[in-house]
């Protein structure tokens, strides 16, 4: 009884320490793409051979059929195999495969197709020797939690004024990603109707999201020129007391180098 009293002790399924929240935070752009996962495996006998497979959000997938496959991810693993394995190495790759002919498609046409890695902690600005391989944008980076929320806004901000980040001159981008350092975790804000969840929004006819997606971003624009526009005038008057300050100065200067002279 003592022995099986001391194996249950050792397998207690502890809870977890809870993260602190005050904690730094890196924002990325969300992606509006299909999700994908590339598995890389070593063989178990031969050092250097490994096991490249491809993976959607629920499923494997295979490129030997379109339906087994997802927007040719897999043909592109397939193809890409061995450089994909001596870029990301054994382990789950997580990404967004994204472009032409994938929702948003982001402008690229002719089958032109990313895929951007999550784990920006590792492939951040890393080289690959994959064609179309890359790391999500990062829009702000360890930003300390007393200017998170400021960051968020200015990251949502930047969007909408300037356009995605992953593909230049797109200018209706999904939104953004926050990786919270210290939980490990992420959650998202997007452009469009964001205080939805997907269910409803998929209920709704595309004509219906369209318009309301239109009237948001026309109102989200609006704002973001309002920020703009105020905090031009804002500056304008500072900028303008600071002249008048220092015209007196150089003109008590002149006057007192005046008096001298006589």
């Amino acid at each position: 009884m003592i022995e099986e009293h001391k194996v249950r002790e050792e397998r207690y399924p502890a809870f977890g320490k809870i993260p602190r929240h005050r904690r730094p935070i890196t924002i990325t752009e969300k992606i509006d793409g299909s999700n994908g996962l590339i598995l890389i495996e070593q063989h178990p006998e031969i050092l250097d051979e490994f096991h490249v497979r491809a993976g959607g959000r629920t499923r494997w997938l295979s490129h030997e059929t379109k339906e087994a496959d997802n927007h040719g991810f897999a043909r592109w693993v397939q193809e890409n195999k061995d450089t994909l394995a001596a870029d990301l190495g054994v382990g789950h790759h997580y990404g967004e495969w994204w472009g032409s002919s994938i929702n948003r498609g982001y402008g690229l046409l002719n089958g032109d197709k990313r895929f951007s890695l999550f784990n920006i902690s590792r492939w951040f600005e890393v080289p690959f020797l994959t064609p179309k391989l890359c790391s999500v944008p990062v829009i702000a980076g360890n930003i300390p939690w007393i200017e998170a929320e400021s960051a968020v806004g200015e990251a949502l901000t930047g969007l909408r004024l300037r356009g995605s980040f992953a593909a230049p001159g797109y200018m209706k981008p999904e939104g953004i990603v926050i990786f919270q350092h210290s939980s490990n975790s992420l959650s998202k804000i997007t452009l469009e109707i964001d205080d939805e969840w997907k269910g409803k929004q998929a209920k709704k006819s595309k004509e219906e999201l369209d318009a309301e997606a239109g009237k948001l971003y026309e109102k989200t624009t609006a704002d973001a020129l309002d920020e703009y526009n105020e905090s031009t005038k804002a500056f304008a008057a500072i900028y303008n007391e600071a002249m008048k300050s220092a015209n007196k100065r150089f003109n008590a200067t002149i006057d007192l180098i005046s008096s001298g002279r006589e």
